[in-house]
């Protein structure tokens, strides 16, 4: 096998939602590997801290970027601003998204009901994932395309491939009957089925272009979550527990580099086995 087959030695690696958990650690993965890395995401303070996570761990190789990856203009004048400086994209990762978390009273912070779910978080949150995907192959997929070689990840979920069990998230549930305003938001799933979607289109349409076109659907990560939760989840999970956070490096850098030359159009569920059951 060649050595160097995990090697990112002069590749340029852009990371979208890089202000967000698995943005970091997409970033540990792919410098580790001797990646340039380019954080992207709309907020500056969530972007500093991920910057400063990075510095504490020894990894100064990464750059952030803001940017707002639903508003053209913005996406437009990223790539048009690494361009300028002679810097293309060799992997993107597509990770921004939002995702309401439970807080500390094991209640998710916004009333998720299908029934009264608002419009308007339905389109905000739709438009981070797939929007943002879109926008982002747009411009840096087809220079890609331009250039005959390139890697997209999109970072889809567990929940791309199955429905979430809201059970698990209503504490209270008796006979089956739960609290449906804890429910998962439905804007969650369908955004991140829409990017197994994304995934499969593009894969087709660069395949002969010298651009892959990948997914990783991530199951559930352990966070120092409720002990009640955690146990729910875990019991859902053949393999009885969540994911540490550094448990995606792997898949990460296998897409990016040359070991996965030959895949492309696939999303690589990395969940504990929770899908299969």
């Amino acid at each position: 096998m060649n050595q160097n087959l995990f090697d990112l030695s002069r590749k340029n690696v852009l990371v979208t939602g890089g202000g967000g958990l698995l943005g970091v650690q997409h970033a540990i993965a792919l410098s580790r590997a001797n990646a340039s890395v380019y954080l992207l995401d709309s907020d500056h303070n969530n972007l500093d801290i991920s910057l400063k996570v990075l510095h504490d761990k020894k990894i100064n190789d990464v750059k952030g970027i803001v940017c707002d990856v639903t508003d053209e203009s913005q996406v437009k004048l990223v790539f048009e601003n690494l361009i300028k400086q002679d810097i293309f994209i060799d992997v993107l990762i597509n990770n921004a998204g939002i995702d309401h978390k439970i807080d500390s009273d094991l209640i998710i912070k916004k009333n998720t009901a299908f029934e009264s779910f608002p419009l308007e978080m339905w389109k905000k949150e739709l438009a981070v994932t797939v929007d943002g995907a879109f926008l982002m192959c747009k411009y840096f997929g087809s220079e890609m395309s331009r250039r005959s070689s390139g890697s997209i990840i999109n970072i889809a979920s567990d929940l791309s491939v199955i429905s979430p069990d809201n059970r698990i998230y209503s504490f209270e549930s008796e006979g089956g009957i739960y609290d449906k305003t804890k429910s998962k938001a439905i804007s969650y799933s369908v955004s991140k089925t829409a990017l197994i979607g994304i995934t499969r289109y593009l894969a087709a349409y660069w395949a002969m272009d010298g651009v892959r076109v990948n997914a990783v659907s991530p199951g559930g990560i352990y966070t120092n979550q409720d002990a009640r939760f955690v146990k729910l989840l875990s019991s859902l999970i053949p393999m009885g527990r969540m994911a540490n956070i550094d448990e995606y490096h792997g898949v990460i850098l296998f897409l990016a580099c040359n070991a996965s030359l030959y895949m492309t159009g696939q999303n690589i569920i990395v969940d504990g086995g929770r899908t299969i059951i």
